[in-house]
């Protein structure tokens, strides 16, 4: 497997409950948004991401990728050093989309997905897997918690705001 720049034929790619949703989005009631909702649908566009939580371990690792997520105009980044502080700060933060390491202390990386998705809004949270545990048994569970894609580490810092952003377009893709 190659660990330098992030291969895209190796990235997890499970199948998407709903694809083609405006995320979050209920067709219910008010007729004038639905028409908006689907005006927008229909001209291809994607919809925004602008909330990203981070969990990371690593502090130098977690202060290097925050700042290059903080570059993306729009993109407001919440850190967390591990999984209990993920779960806390997420209740007032409301991320569309968490980044997280696997190996961490206390719970694992997939144990806090799990547990950030039993918070009430959070069970469609999207999520990115960014670890060294890139073998095909470890994409498995990935795959079996949905998340979006892994990308492993080490992984080219200069596309990384640009591979989570087409991470997310092709997920929020009409």
């Amino acid at each position: 497997m190659h660990l330098g720049k992030t291969n895209w034929t190796e990235r997890l790619r499970p199948p998407v409950s709903g694809a083609g949703r405006v995320a979050g989005s209920k067709r219910e009631g008010n007729s004038m948004l639905n028409t908006a909702l689907q005006a927008t649908e229909d001209q291809g566009q994607v919809a925004d991401l602008s909330r990203i939580l981070y969990v990371e371990d690593d502090e130098d690792l977690r202060a290097v990728v925050s700042h290059v997520l903080e570059n993306i105009p729009g993109i407001q980044i919440e850190t967390c050093e591990d999984g209990q502080s993920a779960l806390a700060r997420a209740k007032e933060f409301r991320p569309q989309l968490v980044l997280l390491d696997v190996k961490m202390p206390g719970i694992s990386g997939a144990e806090t997905l799990v547990h950030l998705r039993t918070i009430p809004g959070l069970e469609d949270l999207d999520a990115i897997f960014m670890t060294t545990l890139a073998e095909a048994k470890h994409q498995q569970m990935y795959n079996m918690l949905g998340s979006l894609a892994l990308l492993p580490k080490p992984f080219d810092l200069s596309t990384l705001a640009d591979e989570v952003q087409e991470i997310w377009r092709e997920k929020h893709a009409p």
